[in-house]
């Protein structure tokens, strides 16, 4: 029987505020206090850093997802054994792969990288794509650090602008203790047959490089290949200079009439 796995979102500044690394270090402790998985994006500081920090303190297990880049620049947990690397140009491909790794997605506050990992999920619920339909997904507000998302989303839905309720997309806890008691009920929650959930887990195991899903070859670090694009530039380079030497023809063709 596979482990639990709960994702999390979180800040990888080191500025980070004390009292929101506490609150993810105690996260971490609880996750593994539990017996489940700590799903993240391998960060060393902030959030992420005090979240697996916890986690270890409880003899947890930790899974990364990092994008190569990175590591690259030595901001990895380098105590994080099991790990999975993406490439690619963006970070899409890492998001997948959090999604995808995690069986819960817990949010808690962070910067823009954080922001955009909520807003991805949000809009994956709301289409019914990635896999996120009926994944426990809660946003942790400590202190009302989420107030302006959740006022924003309202307003929207108050103009007509969502194709559902607020609270369809998330739930929203004011503790870790909270958005992890829910995400464990919400997930143990009978489910329909045809939900995403009931279906069987994909049991592929990644090792440290991030399978074909995940990138295709970017993420088997081979090169881009430019000759489909090269080929097409040129050809509308052809086309052009033929419609402009046509124009100049019928250009002078109108000049020696006159």
């Amino acid at each position: 029987m596979m482990q639990f796995r709960v994702g999390v979102f979180g800040s990888s500044a080191k500025t980070t505020s004390q009292k929101i690394c506490d609150e993810a270090f105690r996260l971490g402790a609880l996750i593994a206090e539990r017996g489940f998985v700590c799903v993240n994006g391998a960060g060393s500081t902030g959030v992420m850093g005090y979240l697996n920090e916890g986690a270890r303190s409880k003899n947890g297990k930790i899974k990364g997802v990092i994008h190569r880049t990175f590591i690259v620049d030595a901001k990895e947990d380098v105590k994080i054994t099991d790990l999975v690397i993406t490439n690619g140009h963006g970070l899409n491909e890492r998001k997948d792969a959090l999604f995808e790794e995690s069986d819960c997605l817990i949010v808690m506050p962070g910067g823009v990288g954080t922001f955009d990992e909520f807003w991805d999920v949000v809009c994956s619920r709301s289409l019914s794509m990635k896999g996120v339909d009926d994944k426990p997904i809660c946003l942790v507000n400590l202190d009302g650090f989420y107030d302006g998302f959740i006022a924003q989303l309202q307003r929207a839905f108050d103009e007509g602008l969502l194709y559902m309720p607020v609270a369809h997309f998330f739930r929203v806890e004011t503790t870790v203790e909270g958005a992890l008691n829910y995400c464990v009920e919400e997930f143990n929650r009978p489910k329909p047959a045809n939900s995403a959930r009931s279906k069987k887990r994909d049991l592929v195991e990644y090792g440290d490089l991030a399978s074909e899903k995940y990138g295709g070859s970017l993420a088997n670090n081979e090169p881009v290949n430019n000759q489909s694009t090269s080929t097409n530039l040129l050809q509308l380079v052809m086309v052009g200079s033929a419609c402009l030497s046509v124009g100049l023809l019928l250009g002078l063709k109108l000049q020696l009439r006159k």
